[in-house]
Formats: C-alpha cells, sequence, structure tokens
C-alpha cells in the first residue's frame, strides 16, 4: 500500500500547541509504503486478526517548516517492521448507517529494536460506539462513539497519537494535537424529516453534532478539553445506507466543512 495523504500536518507535541504562522508552516509532505499480512478469523458478530508489517516512511524537508526546525525522531525516512493485532465486535443491524447496535474495535501494534527503530515501541487504540432510535423506520437516531490510542516506548513522530479532523475531532485541522495518548468522543443526534423523490425515491434528514477531544504528553499539565458543535444535512436515495451527508462544525479555531458519503461513523 501507498499513501501520501496519511500524514498530513504537524503542530508539534502537547495538548496546548498553538497556531502562530501560516497553514504551510504546518505542512507534511510525508509517503507512506506498507505491507502487511494478516491471519484473520470470525466468531459470531466479530472478526479477529493479526500478522506481520513492514513500513517505510520518507518526509520531504527543506522547505522552512516546522518540521525542518523540531526534526522529531523519525523523520530522516524511517523503516520498521512488527506486528499488528485486531478485535471487532459488531452487532450493528446494518454497517453502513446504523439504527441500533454496538460496533467496538480494539488494535494493538508491536514493533521491535531494528532497522530504523533504536528501540522498540508499541500502541493500543480502541473506539466504542452505539446507536439508539425512536421508531421503526427509524425517525430520530442517536449514535455515540468513545475512542482513544496510547502509545509507548521511543515512538517515530508520525506513530504518536494524534487527535483532529474528520476522523476524530471536527473543527479542528488534521492531526492538530499529538502526545503519548489521546481520548475523544462524538455524538451525532440524525432527525428523519421527510420522504422526497429526486429521480429515485428518498429520505430527507438533519443532523446535530458535537466532539470533544485531547492529547495527553508525559510531562505536559494540560486540563484542556478541545471540543466543537455543528450540524448538517442528510440525503438518502432507496435507503438509508447511501446517505450523503453535508455538515458543518465550529471550533475555537475554525469553521470546517465537510461532505461525502454516508455518516462519520
Amino acid at each position: 500500500r501507498y499513501s501520501g495523504i496519511d500524514f498530513l500536518r504537524f503542530y508539534g507535541f502537547g495538548n496546548e500547541t498553538e497556531i502562530t504562522a501560516p497553514p504551510e508552516f504546518y505542512q507534511i509532505t510525508q509517503r507512506q509504503v506498507t505491507a502487511a499480512a494478516s491471519l484473520t478469523v470470525f466468531p459470531p458478530n466479530s472478526r479477529i486478526s493479526a500478522g506481520p508489517f513492514f513500513a517505510l516512511a520518507e518526509t520531504e524537508l527543506g522547505r522552512g517548516r516546522l518540521v525542518d526546525s523540531l526534526r522529531p525522531y523519525g523523520v530522516e525516512g524511517f523503516v520498521e517492521a512488527g506486528a499488528d493485532a485486531r478485535v471487532e465486535i459488531d452487532t450493528r443491524d446494518r454497517a453502513s448507517a446504523p439504527r441500533r447496535g454496538v460496533h467496538l474495535v480494539a488494535t494493538g501494534r508491536l514493533v521491535p529494536k531494528g532497522l530504523d527503530v533504536t528501540q522498540p515501541y508499541g500502541s493500543v487504540s480502541g473506539e466504542a460506539t452505539t446507536y439508539l432510535s425512536v421508531g421503526d423506520p427509524a425517525r430520530v437516531t442517536l449514535a455515540l462513539r468513545a475512542g482513544g490510542k496510547q502509545v509507548w516506548g521511543r515512538y517515530p513522530f508520525h506513530a504518536a497519537a494524534y487527535v483532529g479532523g474528520a476522523r476524530t475531532l471536527r473543527g479542528y485541522n488534521e492531526q492538530r494535537f499529538a502526545g503519548d495518548a489521546v481520548a475523544y468522543g462524538n455524538g451525532e443526534v440524525r432527525l428523519f424529516l421527510t420522504k422526497v423523490s429526486v429521480l429515485l425515491p428518498g429520505e430527507l434528514g438533519v443532523l446535530g453534532l458535537g466532539d470533544v477531544g485531547r492529547a495527553y504528553l508525559a510531562g505536559e499539565r494540560s486540563g484542556r478539553w478541545h471540543g466543537s458543535v455543528g450540524g448538517g444535512v442528510w440525503l438518502a436515495l432507496i435507503e438509508r445506507g447511501s446517505a450523503v451527508t453535508l455538515t458543518v462544525a465550529r471550533s475555537p479555531e475554525r469553521w470546517a466543512f465537510y461532505g461525502g458519503l454516508g455518516f462519520m461513523f
């Protein structure tokens, strides 16, 4: 797998880093190549997988950005190999736009010393999501999610725990806060308004959202939680699993607009 968009920004480490320069100063140009294999088993309503991985990360330097001045561990080009594991438990009534059920995901990674890894490190992460609905078909759905990540050992900067952006903390830039650990929570209320006909029969609805999150870093004393609120509209043709969503989130740092197929979680 090759990617140049997994890691886009670096604001330094800590839960209270400030933005004092133009956006370009915090941008990252990093290319990642990953190869992995896994053995997967499928118990009822769950999936368990584990296997080795190999990864290469190259970060572009010399543009006078923050990463040039900080030169964090792993920035010079980083090759590593280790093992990943993942456990998933899923009782949702459907994978896309669920109305009821629980979804639990836990992952772990161990990377031994070797290649460019000077000291072993590892990480664990998890997310727990639940859905509660009123009516059948659902007229109101409450979706709640809590997640976090913990990293220990001497880890490369791109393997730190990050929070911020469309996947964890809307209203903030991607990878906005970094540390040894992060925690975040997301909530959405999805309300069905009316049936519509746009070439195909469908449903129109609105949603309200609220997110909160923070980073933890050894040696830093911070009690701050970062939050955002917002809302949006959704349009589903034929069935709700195909919903197109348009949302806006407001944080103390910015207005952020999102659009895509499906809900955030």
